[in-house]
């Protein structure tokens, strides 16, 4: 089973919906993860929700970039600063469902042979499912 989980989450002023995102994190039944939230130089208050989250919760980390060079670094900056054996991946503007981490963590105690373990994907616009 893993140790650790280290999620990366890459925003660009989003805080309009980045709280919702960093609190699907938090809210995880499985607790032993780090969040690494890369911020690519953002002009709203995106840095003083992630300091908000990091006063309560000492499992998060804010990077920052000098500039906006794509989610492709954003993640990369992440991976490169996080520790953990597995890595997540989150969009600033999705949110996990509580029992995410657990399922995929069961999973792979069973499958110890799978080295990626994707699911399920809800999409939801406007209130309604649109799933391709």
């Amino acid at each position: 089973m893993p140790e650790q989980i280290s999620v990366i989450l890459p925003t660009y002023n989003r805080a309009y919906c980045l709280d919702r995102a960093i609190g699907s994190v938090v809210a995880q039944s499985f607790k032993d993860w780090r969040l690494y939230i890369v911020d690519e130089a953002s002009t709203d208050d995106s840095q003083a929700l992630v300091e908000k989250w990091q006063s309560r919760h000492d499992n998060i980390e804010f990077l920052r970039t000098e500039k906006n060079s794509g989610v492709s670094y954003a993640r990369n900056k992440g991976i490169y600063a996080s520790q953990g054996p597995w890595l997540c991946f989150l969009d600033s503007d999705d949110e996990w469902l509580p029992e995410k981490l657990q399922k995929q963590t069961d999973h792979l105690s069973v499958h110890p042979e799978h080295r990626l373990v994707h699911g399920e994907e809800i999409w939801v616009r406007n209130g309604v499912r649109v799933n391709p």
